[in-house]
This record gives C-alpha cells, structure tokens and sequence, in this order.
C-alpha cells in the first residue's frame, strides 16, 4: 500500500459523517459529566477532572482532524456548498 492510498484510507475515514458522529457523541458524555460536577462542585473541579485533563482535550483534537478533513473531501471550492465551509472553518 502506497502513501497515497494510505492518506486517502485516512481522510475518508477521519473526514466521514460516522466517525464525526461517534466523536461528537463522546464529547457530549465529556460535557455532560463535567457540567454535573460543575453544578455540584463548583467549576475549578470541574475543569481539573474533566476539562484540562488529556482524553477531553484529545476528544477536541479529534473533533477537530475532523472537520479539516471533511472540509478537505470536498475541495476544490464548490460555490453550493460556500455555507459548509464557512460553517466548519468557524468551528476549528
């Protein structure tokens, strides 16, 4: 398997609406679980058991490899879909 194949394999898989949707879905547990502890606890717990810690802030990462490679399927510019791209380049 050659580079090119290999980078392709990966953009479709990391630019595709099944792994967007299981990322986001884990980021809403990770925000649910630390607005609980926020509410019970106070923020500054909050933010050192959840928000600063690695596996929050690689879940963000993802999100965000994500949305690059999504935008990047579908380049060259399309004028019809100028409000996906202006959308997704709001979020990263």
């Amino acid at each position: 398997m050659n580079f090119e194949s290999l980078y392709k394999k990966v953009e479709r898989t990391l630019g595709g609406m099944k792994f967007a949707v299981i990322v986001i879905l884990i980021f809403t547990a990770f925000m649910i679980a630390g607005t609980f502890l926020e509410s019970y606890y106070g923020t500054e717990f909050a933010a050192r058991t959840v928000y600063k810690k690695f596996p929050f802030m690689f879940v963000q990462f993802l999100m965000m490899l994500s949305i690059i490679f999504a935008t990047l399927i579908r380049l060259p510019f399309k004028k019809r879909l100028k409000g996906f791209y202006v959308i997704h380049t709001g979020l990263v």
